[in-house]
């Protein structure tokens, strides 16, 4: 009976995918890290199925589900990251508009006026960046192919849409 479980422990040493049950717990930590960064109950079903959404965009260019969540959750996480520091030195939730507007001049602005924040930001980008690197080479799942990739893309795009509706079309806080 030893033997037995020493073989089956080497053997999964040497599987090359997660199993179902590792892609489960990392969908489960990604949602509670959206949770916990979410200010409201209220708004968690969107922030969860925007969560799920941009794991199925992402999943058609990585082909696996454990990437796609992972890069999913390192996203969302690095948008929560990015509007609390904003919101704590302006009071001014995170926008899209912020984007056009950083490569219009603001970002020497904030690098003089806040330095130690840019500092921070600076790294959380650079740790952003390293994280995803190795998400890409070392997190990789069973592929699946194309046409499940496109069905789990369009129920996905059908549950964000709902969520939208029912929520009213309010998104979560700091993405207004």
């Amino acid at each position: 009976m030893i033997e037995g479980a020493e073989g089956r422990i080497a053997e999964l040493e040497h599987q090359e995918h997660l199993s179902p049950m590792d892609s489960t717990l990392i969908f489960m930590m990604v949602v509670g890290a959206v949770a916990l960064t979410e200010g409201s109950a209220k708004h968690l079903p969107f922030a969860i199925a925007a969560l799920v959404f941009n794991a199925a965009l992402l999943l058609i260019f990585v082909a696996d589900l454990d990437r796609a969540i992972l890069l999913s959750g390192l996203l969302a996480i690095a948008i929560a990251g990015a509007s609390t520091v904003k919101f704590d030195h302006s009071a001014i939730k995170l926008t899209i508009s912020d984007i056009p507007l950083a490569f219009a001049g603001t970002v020497p602005f904030l690098v003089l006026q806040y330095p130690r924040a840019m500092l921070g930001i600076l790294i959380g980008g650079v740790l952003f960046v390293a994280a995803s690197i190795a998400v890409l080479l070392y997190a990789a799942g069973p592929p699946i192919s194309m046409a499940c990739r496109l069905l789990l893309f369009c129920v996905a795009l059908i549950g964000f849409a709902t969520a939208a509706a029912v929520t009213g079309g309010s998104a979560p806080r700091g993405w207004r």
